[in-house]
């Protein structure tokens, strides 16, 4: 009951927050809407068919618990997926609420406050309709019931409950070896039975829809991204954080410098770790260490119940002008209504249109034009790799480099139509587009939509 009460505490919040903004935070989110949509049409069989340059295209889908979970939120459109996200975001709060509350007591109800508010790069993640959510969850089941109802029995229980949890990462998230190294790391002072969690890994690789394309994502995603990224047009995210990161969350390492953490949680200390190193190279793992190094915290921490409330409560108000000034809640407060410009642009795209446009741009068009056929969506190299000459061509020709955009839109990328957002693209892309005698502009607005006459 308590749990329950917990959730719907924390669900509200959260959903006065995100269900009522105008747009959902970074385009990843639409897309993953659009694919759990296609599932809901179509099948889970269904190949994703807004990649016909990419190995997206060829079957594999790296998160597909995640869409396969987004089903029944889709049919709802980005209303659905807003009160999703709002629901996985509850769900991270109450398993992250329950350890704290068994530690400290009622004030570890308060913990999931401190760390969203105070820790804007943490909150900058958790706002994206993403699959590392689902991710993040996993994680925390498999730390957090020796913290909030003591430890289990060693052995087959324990290897049984992390074989789930495998099996469950390896279906919802791309990088499964991460998860299996965690429970290497555990098995080295737990020691149950290690076979387990790689017989559930082996299961959710295997029991899927096209697990050979599936395998061959992971391969490019998890080892030739990290070759090739420099060559690429990807975004900051997968750099080394910045100042900011560690500025905007000053509050929240004051309350771990007033906490002192005593370092002696073993599950949690080697997620911790694992985590913040990750994230010292890749500033997207943020979602990961801030809540980890939270739980740490507040599960090894020496002071009183009333020192922590103190500490929470300063911290979290004093923190709330760098999370209102965040990217994520002023794309959330925004007064604009992306998402009407983005229908009125799908209305425009006829059925089985072949459309250039850049990766992350065809993520919105996936879902608000899904009639529409693209070229790439989700990362760089999943283009890049398979079709290297054409994916130079097109980041050529988005960049505004391209003096004939026409016939590199029809003979080189075998396309129709172009489409860019005004407000991304170069000016010298737009000029040439309506100077050019061979383009019928479609749509002109915010987006543009234009044919190549034949």
């Amino acid at each position: 009951m308590r749990l329950a009460a917990l959730f719907v505490v924390y669900f509200c919040l959260i959903a006065a927050l995100v269900v009522p903004a105008p747009v959902l935070y970074d385009s990843d989110s639409y897309y993953h809407l659009a694919v759990a949509r296609l599932y809901a049409s179509d099948g889970v069989m269904a190949k994703i068919p807004w990649a016909r340059m990419s190995l997206i295209g060829d079957g594999g889908d790296k998160d597909f618990l995640f869409h396969v979970a987004l089903m029944p939120f889709a049919k709802y459109g980005a209303t659905g997926g807003r009160v999703a996200l709002a629901l996985i975001n509850a769900l991270l709060a109450t398993l992250i609420g329950v350890v704290a509350m068994r530690a400290i007591g009622l004030v570890g109800a308060m913990v999931p406050l401190w760390l969203w508010i105070a820790a804007p790069p943490f909150l900058g993640r958790v706002l994206r309709l993403r699959p590392e959510l689902f991710a993040l969850a996993i994680i925390l089941l498999a730390v957090v019931p020796s913290h909030a109802y003591g430890d289990e029995p060693p052995g087959k229980r324990r290897g049984l409950f992390l074989a789930l949890l495998a099996w469950a990462f390896t279906l919802s998230y791309t990088a499964f070896h991460v998860f299996l190294l965690l429970c290497v790391l555990w098995w080295i002072r737990d020691r149950y039975p290690l076979h387990y969690p790689f017989l559930g890994t082996i299961l959710g690789l295997a029991i899927r829809p096209h697990p050979a394309a599936n395998l061959r994502l992971w391969w490019v995603q998890n080892v030739e991204f990290f070759l090739h990224k420099s060559a690429l047009d990807v975004g900051s995210e997968i750099t080394a954080p910045d100042a900011w990161y560690f500025v905007s969350a000053i509050f929240f390492f004051i309350a771990l410098f007033v906490l002192k953490p005593k370092l002696r949680t073993w599950r949690t200390l080697v997620a911790a770790a694992v985590f913040v190193l990750l994230f010292l190279f890749m500033s997207r793992m943020a979602v990961y260490a801030f809540p980890l190094v939270a739980l740490m915290a507040i599960v090894d921490a020496a002071p009183s119940p009333r020192a922590h409330a103190i500490t929470f409560a300063i911290c979290t108000l004093l923190a709330i002008p760098f999370a209102a000034g965040s990217t994520a809640v002023t794309l959330l407060r925004m007064r604009v209504q992306p998402e009407r410009e983005w229908s009125a642009f799908g209305r425009s795209v006829p059925a089985g249109a072949r459309v250039v446009a850049d990766w992350e741009s065809s993520e919105h068009y996936a879902f608000f034009a899904p009639q529409g056929r693209y070229l790439n969506v989700l990362d760089p190299i999943f283009m890049a790799l398979p079709h290297p000459a054409e994916y130079t061509a097109l980041r050529r020709l988005m960049s505004g480099a391209d003096p004939d955009p026409a016939t590199t839109i029809t003979k080189t990328l075998d396309s129709d139509y172009i489409a860019f957002s005004t407000v991304d693209c170069p000016r010298a892309l737009n000029d040439r587009v309506h100077a050019d005698p061979r383009f019928v502009i479609v749509r002109d607005g915010i987006n543009v939509l234009a044919r190549v006459r034949r």
